[in-house]
């Protein structure tokens, strides 16, 4: 399943779901992209965590 998760101007980000919840995620573009992945975990007493990750890429000169 691939599905486009940002895209702004000529920025695009699209992401790969592969081999369950395991995810890939590929930038293209001219400029700099972010953006922000939330998740939720256990820890090892059942507890939920709320979980995020901001992610900037920033193409190579």
């Amino acid at each position: 399943m691939r599905f486009i998760t940002y895209l702004e101007k000529d920025n695009q980000a699209t992401t790969c779901k592969k081999n369950g919840n395991e995810r890939h995620y590929d930038f293209a573009g001219s400029g700099p992209c972010e953006m922000t992945v939330n998740w939720q975990a256990k820890d090892s007493k059942g507890n939920s965590i709320d979980s995020s990750m901001t992610v900037k890429s920033i193409p190579a000169v």
